[in-house]
């Protein structure tokens, strides 16, 4: 419960918070019904109070004229000094605290004002946006892996030689993500067979005065597409030189052969 007033006003302002609805409106109702009957209380021992005062400064100078009538004035008793302005003031306090009422009774609520769900909502719209913004740039400053070609350029200061899309995005319902396909001959206007095509013209032209004649494909992880590079790529080079060996250096899953129908019985190793 709390108690405040409007401003500029002598207006009391009495607020129930609970539960329960209907315990808000009488016991809002209860509180300004006891402070009005308290008031009365009050207004009440304050008139007495003023009448006894009034009674006394009435009653005061007649009984000192009865005193003078009869001869028994004494000698130094003043029958003037009785003071008016006290009854006065305290007439004048209780008038001032008989002017309590209850302006506008306590209905019953139709609606909590706790919690407020629409501005909680927001707030947890905006603290989660700026929560989640602020997570993915401290996750993205965190990471130091290499996804794009820029940030092949910026940490590792290596030119890139050629991107190769999924085949799925260039040959869909034709060929898998994770099959082995020589797309360079099988599907030769496909974006993938560009980008192989693409590829050999980078690494030929990457030094012309003495262009490479042996070229390693490999990676960090098994499945980042080495047998399918190597394949494709080589595919590419016969396509303009002629002639290109293709060797599988893969001796614990070799699957080059496969893709190549060829027999892999006899093989050197050293």
């Amino acid at each position: 419960m709390s108690v405040s007033t409007i401003q500029d006003t002598s207006i009391f302002n009495i607020a129930v918070e609970a539960g329960d609805p209907e315990l808000c409106k009488v016991a809002a109702n209860a509180s300004a019904l006891v402070l009005m009957q308290e008031n009365e209380r009050t207004f009440a021992i304050g008139l007495e109070t003023a009448s006894e005062l009034i009674e006394k400064q009435i009653l005061t100078p007649l009984e000192e004229l009865s005193r003078l009538r009869g001869g028994s004035e004494s000698p130094g008793i003043d029958s003037g000094t009785t003071d008016d302005k006290e009854p006065q003031s305290q007439l004048w306090q209780a008038s001032q605290l008989n002017n309590v009422r209850i302006m506008d009774y306590a209905r019953t609520p139709t609606f909590p004002i706790r919690p407020k769900k629409k501005q909680n909502a927001a707030l947890g719209l905006l603290v989660g946006i700026f929560l989640g913004g602020g997570l993915a740039f401290f996750l993205e400053y965190m990471d130091t892996s290499i996804r794009t070609i820029g940030d092949i350029e910026k940490y590792l200061s290596w030119p890139v030689l050629g991107i190769v899309p999924r085949f799925e995005q260039t040959i869909k319902g034709k060929a898998s993500d994770s099959e082995i396909q020589p797309v360079v001959s099988k599907f030769p206007k496909s974006a993938s067979a560009e980008a192989y095509r693409t590829l050999r013209t980078n690494i030929q032209l990457a030094d012309l005065d003495n262009p490479p004649k042996f070229l390693v494909i490999t990676s960090a992880i098994p499945l980042e597409g080495k047998s399918t590079t190597a394949l494709n790529l080589a595919v590419a080079l016969a396509q303009k030189e002629g002639k290109v060996l293709l060797v599988d250096a893969d001796l614990r899953k070799s699957t080059i052969h496969k893709v190549l129908h060829l027999d892999n019985s006899s093989a050197n190793n050293s």
